[in-house]
Formats: C-alpha cells, structure tokens, sequence
C-alpha cells in the first residue's frame, strides 16, 4: 500500500461494490507497529465512476487484496 493516509485504485468498470479488503501482510505504520484498524472506502471516484480510494487513520504500509464488484447486486 505504500507509506500514506490515501489510496486510489482503477479497475475497468464502474466500483459499484467493494466486498472485501484483505491484507496479504502485516500492515504497519512508519515506526513498524501493526496497525491494526481498516480502512474507509469510497466507490465509484474519478471522472469515469472508475476508482476506489482507500484512507487509513494514519500512514501505513503492507499489500492488500481488494475484491469490487462492477455490478450492483439485489
């Protein structure tokens, strides 16, 4: 994820749904102490409803999975 407070990630369709946000490590903060609390999420960003941007309550790094959704289920 990177050393920030925000993340943007493109898919190819419009975010409708984002359904899980899993860590494929620990997530820590600049000192190295996991962090333990999630991130919000906003769907459908950008100009082409393409993005989802993610915001920590501090700067973290770690690698996440993010599974979104491109339809908008009942």
């Amino acid at each position: 994820m990177g050393d920030r407070h925000n993340w943007s990630v493109a898919v190819f369709g419009p975010a409708w749904n984002v359904e899980a946000i899993v860590p494929y490590d620990p997530i820590t903060n600049l000192g190295g102490m996991l962090v333990f609390d999630l991130p919000s999420v906003l769907r459908n960003q950008g100009l082409d409803r393409r993005e989802v941007e993610l915001t920590s309550s501090e700067a973290v790094k770690g690698t996440v999975n993010i599974q979104v959704r491109m339809d908008n289920p009942i």
